[in-house]
């Protein structure tokens, strides 16, 4: 991601309004391990109840992950592992 994309992410800044919400629901699960009823109705606009499932599977496998490199203190990539990993992907 750039920095401007974190950055995004972060403040919502530059999000269409419905990315905001998809933004919001992170933020609520994180916090209270609920999406609220009004996040739920503009979700639900645009998704099938299946993938609002999966709003709620993704944000809880990125906070156990988030727990799991904290609490193990898993070092980020140097630079060079990290571009054998890109190289990696980059197969099409």
């Amino acid at each position: 991601m750039t920095d401007a994309e974190i950055d995004a992410a972060r403040t919502g800044a530059g999000l269409s309004a419905f990315d905001q919400t998809l933004a919001r629901a992170a933020e609520e699960l994180v916090h209270d391990q609920c999406v609220s009823e009004e996040t739920w109705r503009e979700l639900a606009q645009r998704y099938s109840p299946v993938e609002l499932m999966q709003i709620v599977a993704l944000v809880g496998v990125y906070v156990m992950m988030a727990m799991f490199t904290k609490s193990y203190g898993v070092e980020l990539e140097d630079e060079e592992t990290f571009n054998s990993f890109v190289k990696m992907r980059q197969y099409t």
